[in-house]
């Protein structure tokens, strides 16, 4: 079993009055919410943990992927995947502080929203407007990873079905129903490879 790791990221927010969503691609991200944050956050970002750090090359490896993804710590409301941009390579922002009520969970809580964060970039379609396919297509990797890595069924549906309430969806997200069969059609395909 996983030992419980500092790992600070997290898949999304709850949409509320609270809250607003912006187009992924306004702000320059394949996956992003934002509540009353820094608009373009990579001007404040900071190391991201040791645990993090881990996370992403565990990922990685679990997936053959050899590409280059940095992490960060920053100004976002959760955790946010952002493409390659003049020159700067892809990397991903997470946001310490929201992350840390999913250390409740389980240990594999964090790693899958970083495994989600990297699926972005792994299915990355430039011409894809559709970003329910693009949330989807980075949950079943996100299955995949977890369970190439050893993680149960259960553990790698958990940021989902236990770190937020179940919704109906949004004009940004899939429901919650299609995001966790999305996790679990993937961990059953990847579970034995």
């Amino acid at each position: 079993m996983k030992k419980h790791r500092l790992i600070l990221i997290t898949y999304f927010v709850i949409i509320s009055s609270n809250f607003w969503v912006a187009s992924a691609y306004a702000e320059g991200s394949l996956c992003v919410f934002t509540r009353n944050l820094v608009q373009n956050p990579q001007h404040q970002l900071e190391a991201p943990s040791e645990a993090a750090q881990s996370d992403v090359k565990d990922v990685m490896s679990s997936l053959g992927y050899a590409g280059s993804i940095q992490i960060y710590a920053g100004p976002v409301a959760n955790a946010a995947a952002y493409p390659a941009q003049a020159g700067q390579p892809r990397f991903i922002i997470y946001n310490p502080d929201f992350l840390t009520g999913l250390f409740n969970i389980n240990d594999w809580a964090g790693t899958s929203v970083i495994a989600h964060e990297i699926g972005h970039h792994i299915a990355i379609d430039a011409n894809s407007t559709n970003s329910h396919r693009r949330e989807l297509a980075a949950d079943e990797i996100s299955g995949c990873a977890l369970a190439r890595m050893g993680a149960s069924l259960q553990d790698a549906t958990a940021a989902m079905l236990r770190g937020l309430p179940i919704n109906k969806g949004s004009p940004t997200h899939p429901a919650t129903a299609d995001r966790t069969q999305a996790i679990e059609t993937a961990w059953k395909r990847c579970q034995n490879q």
